[in-house]
């Protein structure tokens, strides 16, 4: 009798002990894929899309934590299985931030030139066209436009349009981007001047050709 209970009490030890164990490596597990989920956000930030090696690895990482997330979160699998897929994700977003740090962009690649038409001078309250499509790119890579328009409004478009309130001369900067490289801000001043009442101008009355009568 005391044999037989000796005997389950070991069972319920051993199951227990199992138990904590599981549980610690979920936990573990579980730990370790959120802190390789935030390596893979930080790796996004080096992206570049003219380094297609870095690119494929990030994309295999990418796709290895989202089947270990599948397997461990969702499934509850936490064995050696998940802990291999994450071993090889972070070997490859190792590879990966190498590959990024080591690529290069193609000698072709130019920043671009801004340039800014907008008139010299108008009025308060009158709707003013600010232009960046004078503006280059070496490369005829497509461009994004960024302005200052130097009264605490920016905006965004080849071609803006804006109404300045009060008058002063205010300082226009415009920052053209390409898919790499930023281009030199460049400004151009426009002076608003405050409109005036219109004058109405008689013509002189010549009192001799009046009849009094």
């Amino acid at each position: 009798m005391i044999d037989r209970l000796l005997s389950r009490l070991w069972i319920i030890a051993l199951v227990v002990s199992v138990a904590f164990i599981f549980a610690g490596c979920a936990a573990q597990l579980t730990g370790q894929l959120d802190a390789d989920k935030a390596k893979l956000s930080e790796l996004a930030k080096l992206r570049k899309d003219y380094c297609p090696e870095g690119e494929s690895l990030f994309a295999q990482a990418e796709a290895l934590l989202e089947n270990a997330t599948h397997e461990i979160v969702e499934e509850g699998n936490h064995k050696a299985k998940s802990a291999e897929m994450l071993a090889k994700a972070e070997k490859l977003m190792a590879d990966a931030e190498k590959a990024y740090n080591e690529c290069k962009p193609p000698k072709r690649y130019h920043a671009p030139v801004g340039a800014i038409s907008l008139p010299a001078k108008a009025y308060a309250g009158d709707e003013v066209t600010i232009d960046g499509s004078g503006s280059t790119d070496a490369d005829n890579d497509p461009l994004t436009y960024e302005w200052d328009l130097g009264d605490g409004t920016t905006a965004k478009g080849k071609v803006v349009k804006h109404t300045y309130e009060k008058e002063g001369t205010y300082n226009v900067t415009l920052k053209v981007s390409d898919i790499l490289y930023d281009g030199k801000p460049v400004a151009k001043s426009i002076t608003i001047e405050k409109r005036l009442p219109e004058v109405i101008v008689l013509n002189e009355i010549n009192y001799h050709d009046v009849n009094f009568a």
